[in-house]
């Protein structure tokens, strides 16, 4: 993206931030009301007039560092390494979703055996658009 001021070309690079922010709210309702306003205020701030800050979404509200807020990590880290359709990342998710069934089935010593079919349809879920849970 080139920036052009007195004539003098300046070229600038567009970079990402995350942001979280944790708080206390009386109830799922109320925390995501706060969690808009925070949404707005940072976009209220954003420079939007040349294109160069966009804020592209707003995540569900997370209560701590909890089982349920790795999985969702886990999750998403999954099903981006899938649609890389590179093979060696394509077997690091897969090693994540067994990760993710020890963890969402209290299993982690794996006792279970993996399930080699239900990775399968989470990969032809995210081949044809979708994003699995």
């Amino acid at each position: 993206m080139d920036k052009t001021t007195n004539d003098l070309s300046i070229q600038t690079s567009m970079y990402v931030a995350t942001l979280r922010v944790a708080f206390e709210a009386a109830d799922d309702v109320q925390a995501a009301l706060f969690a808009e306003h925070f949404r707005q205020q940072i976009e209220d701030d954003l420079d939007t007039e040349d294109e160069a800050a966009v804020l592209t979404s707003l995540t569900d509200v997370y209560v701590g560092d909890t089982p349920e807020e790795l999985l969702v990590s886990f999750r998403s880290t999954r099903n981006a390494l899938i649609k890389t359709k590179f093979r060696p990342a394509i077997e690091v998710a897969r090693q994540l979703e067994e990760i993710i069934q020890a963890l969402a089935h209290g299993d982690l010593q794996l006792l279970t055996p993996f399930d080699h079919g239900r990775f399968m349809d989470v990969m032809e879920e995210i081949y044809t658009g979708g994003w699995p849970q």
